[in-house]
């Protein structure tokens, strides 16, 4: 998947967001790499087993973590998980997002149409 001359051997990285189209891309991608890859989202189960995923696949050690990145203490237990596996992040990839379709599929609302409170959540 990466070029062989891009190493990120042991490097930890963070991907929120990491069940969507594009986190999965980009966790396969670090994993891929070599990085250890914390798969954040939602859905526990989910994170579990895409970690467990690419943990076999790439020979990485992953972690999957169910975290609400608007939320500030599921955000603190997220580091707590990360600090207690791992002696830190090197890279984050915020790919975290609202998603109207998620929730109603007749809604269609682009990124113009944001108010500033959906922007700061």
């Amino acid at each position: 998947m990466i070029e062989k001359g891009f190493r990120l051997d042991d490097k930890g990285a963070v991907v929120t967001g990491a069940l969507g189209f594009l986190g999965r891309v980009e966790a396969k991608t670090l994993a891929s790499a070599g990085a250890n890859v914390v798969v954040v989202d939602v859905d526990e189960s989910g994170c579990n087993y895409f970690a467990d995923e690419l943990s076999k696949e790439y020979k990485v050690s992953c972690l999957g973590v169910s975290a609400n990145i608007a939320d500030k203490s599921s955000l603190e237990n997220l580091l707590k998980q990360i600090n207690q596996k791992y002696r830190g992040v090197n890279i984050l990839v915020n790919n975290a997002a609202i998603d109207d379709k998620i929730t109603d599929k007749n809604k269609k609302r682009t990124f113009e149409d944001y108010s500033i409170d959906d922007w700061r959540r």
